[in-house]
């Protein structure tokens, strides 16, 4: 039996009205119809559809025209998950560098399985706290598990942006204490207790706003033959390719890639490194 296509479904339309009204505060008729292709009737009937579910949960604005959460809102149809949101994020990235939409086009779904990986837990609510502020411009006061430091310390950031490392989650934020912008892995905020304007402008985090493009090629030890195949698993043209990144994350990319790894000496350099950086340079993208 054909499963049904819960992306359309009344209950994925109620439950994404929750999601968003969770993490994001507001909901109006338009989010539904351009999400789901809906009528404004039926997204009218899906918003009331929803209020006697979750009566108090938020309340409508005529000015803004949109539904507001309360602040007795409280989740009735989903377990809010920082996992959940940030994987929203991974998608939606996908779904950009995709000429095709990522509501699945495969029919005949093929037997496959995907390595899995330990879970980085990002807590929801810290989560939540950190993207207002971003949102709204805020520093915070957060109790930090530094790993060069025994203990964990109070201290105040100011976040403007987030960023993954392909294995888990930081914010980009300004520290107060070390007087510059750094990374701060979620899962090292232990709580969060106190919340202020912040005067910090995001623009000012060079690192950030600044784009190197890194060239990688094959190790140039590797035999010809094995040269060519790593060329061919990266798509590489004329014995190279480029990536793109944020200045802020050059560290990871070289980290997962090996680009930084001093090679012992004695060790067999191509068995160690198939691939190498061949130069970067600072661009405007």
């Amino acid at each position: 039996m054909e499963k049904p296509n819960k992306a359309w479904g009344a209950e994925a339309r109620l439950k994404f009205i929750e999601f968003r009204l969770y993490w994001e505060g507001r909901i109006n008729r338009g989010d539904l119809q351009g999400h789901f292709g809906i009528s404004t009737p039926q997204a009218s009937i899906d918003l009331k559809k929803y209020t006697e579910l979750a009566p108090g949960n938020f309340s409508y604005d005529k000015k803004r025209k949109a539904y507001f959460a309360t602040d007795s809102f409280k989740p009735v149809l989903i377990t809010p998950s920082g996992t959940d949101y940030l994987s929203q994020l991974e998608l939606e990235n996908t779904e950009n560098e995709s000429d095709f939409s990522l509501r699945s086009l495969i029919g005949d779904i093929p037997n496959f399985a995907i390595a899995k990986l330990p879970s980085r837990i990002v807590n929801a609510e810290t989560l939540r706290s950190v993207l207002r502020a971003i949102k709204e411009g805020k520093a915070l006061e957060i109790q930090y598990q530094s790993m060069s430091r025994l203990e964990p310390t109070w201290r105040w950031i100011a976040p403007h942006d987030l960023a993954s490392d392909g294995f888990r989650w930081h914010v980009r934020a300004y520290c107060f204490e070390r007087n510059k912008f750094i990374d701060f892995v979620f899962g090292r905020i232990l709580a969060i207790r106190a919340e202020r304007d912040s005067e910090i402008d995001p623009s000012t985090d060079l690192e950030w706003n600044s784009w190197l493009e890194l060239k990688i090629g094959p190790n140039p030890t590797l035999p010809a033959a094995q040269r060519k195949g790593i060329e061919l698993d990266y798509g590489m043209r004329e014995g190279s390719t480029s990536l793109v990144i944020r200045e802020a994350l050059q560290h990871y990319v070289k980290q997962q890639l090996g680009l930084n790894r001093k090679i012992p000496e004695g060790e067999a350099a191509p068995t160690t490194q198939q691939i190498c950086l061949i130069g970067e340079k600072k661009i405007t993208p």
